[in-house]
């Protein structure tokens, strides 16, 4: 959302358009005025780990791949993240525009864009790298009834091919290191959670055994007491 203005110095020759394109250099920038984007939001981290940790999603590389996916394309105003008003700098050589890589701050983290442009075949390659918020020291933790736990690892929303279907693109994601984190939360959680019944279960046969003393002596003051 928002609108752009692009402004670009560049150089270049040859015998055809396309051929002159490939041998463009430069630089410019891009104005962006009341900018965002959806779907790149770094709760998109704690939304797909709170899931999997709570067994709402299974702890596999394909599940929270998909999870993310679905995250993306969630239209929800809390995952759009603001660009405002900014400049973003690119550079041209042999060719390829280099977007200088800029980085949107949440509450939540912060996400990081690299992107290039070949002019030659008019393809993007763009990645996005989505990092947590370090947690404060007593905070309250990202997950309800567990300890307050570090940042979760980083993942990465890369979209590639034609700049005319930008807004068609496929993400690829890369979640590995955070499907190996959550993995070890999950069996911490389940572990605490077993805890957790044994406790009870215990608290519950200590009122058993005290409500059936309670009774034994009631009602051996009953039968003790004169007809």
């Amino acid at each position: 959302g928002g609108t752009a203005r692009v402004t670009a110095t560049v150089r270049g020759r040859g015998l055809r358009p396309r051929g002159r394109g490939a041998a463009l250099t430069g630089e410019g920038e891009i104005d962006v005025a009341k900018g965002e984007t959806g779907g790149m939001s770094p709760l998109i981290l704690r939304r797909v780990s709170d899931d999997a940790v709570n067994g709402r999603r299974p702890v596999t590389v394909e599940a929270i791949e998909q999870g993310v996916v679905e995250l993306i394309a969630d239209p929800a105003p809390e995952l759009r993240v603001g660009l405002g008003n900014r400049k973003l700098a690119f550079d041209i050589a042999d060719g390829v525009i280099t977007m200088r890589p800029f980085t949107l701050s949440t509450p939540e983290g912060r996400a990081t864009n690299r992107t290039t442009i070949e002019l030659a075949r008019l393809k993007i390659d763009s990645e996005w790298k989505l990092e947590e918020q370090l947690e404060k020291p007593g905070s309250k933790p990202a997950v309800p009834g567990t300890k307050t736990l570090a940042a979760l690892p980083p993942i990465t929303i890369v979209f590639v091919g034609p700049l005319s279907s930008l807004g068609a693109l496929e993400p690829v994601v890369s979640v590995d290191s955070l499907v190996r984190e959550l993995s070890v939360r999950r069996i911490e959680r389940d572990v605490e959670e077993l805890e957790r019944l044994r406790r009870v279960d215990e608290e519950r046969a200590k009122i058993e055994a005290e409500r059936r003393a309670a009774a034994a002596a009631a009602a051996a003051i009953q039968s003790a007491a004169p007809a």
